[in-house]
């Protein structure tokens, strides 16, 4: 079993250009890999006949993953396509989608599994902010209430070699103040 990757990508662009992504995003099921609906989305094939073993790129996580179980929510000039993917995120799609139809973007990723987050911002496919980092380090950037209950769950009976090493990794992005509170709610 996968582990899940959480994804959320924003696009941001006129309202005809998203709603032509919108329509060539919804023909996912048609396809029986990720390649072959990524070159359709993108427009570099405009037909369902994809076939693995004639793909040279060989590479079952081209666009960032092997599957994607997605929503979409269009918005006038905003589009939001968010789900679950296959271990990775789907950066290297972002980008081609930002690139191809000329638009800004960004896409927020976390896999708790293995423990790693990240926001990545396009304009028309060039990268212009990267900010990658563990789970952890990314709850606490975005909501440092929510940080601090997730950890006190996590530390909840543990012992004090395991909550040392969850501190001393805390140490690295998380305010001496705000690691304070966690321990105080421990003890």
């Amino acid at each position: 079993m996968a582990n899940n990757c959480y994804n959320h990508i924003t696009l941001q662009g006129s309202a005809d250009v998203l709603t032509k992504v919108v329509e060539r995003l919804e023909t996912y099921d048609q396809f029986n890999y990720l390649n072959g609906w990524g070159d359709y989305v993108l427009g570099i094939r405009d037909d369902f006949d994809y076939k693995w073993e004639e793909d040279e790129r060989k590479d079952a996580y081209y666009y960032g993953s092997r599957w994607f179980d997605f929503d979409i929510e269009l918005e006038s000039e905003t589009l939001t396509i968010s789900g679950d993917s296959a271990w990775s995120p789907l950066i290297k799609f972002t980008a081609e989608l930002c690139k191809v139809y000329q638009l800004d973007g960004s896409i927020y990723y976390a896999e708790t599994g293995m423990d790693f987050a990240g926001e990545i911002s396009f304009s028309k496919g060039t990268e212009i902010n990267r900010d990658e980092c563990s789970c952890r380090e990314m709850n606490y950037k975005e909501d440092i209430n929510y940080w601090i209950e997730d950890m006190i769950c996590v530390l909840e009976g543990a012992d004090e070699d395991e909550i040392e090493s969850y501190v001393e990794e805390a140490k690295s992005y998380a305010s001496e103040k705000h690691i304070q509170e966690l321990l105080n709610h421990l003890n």
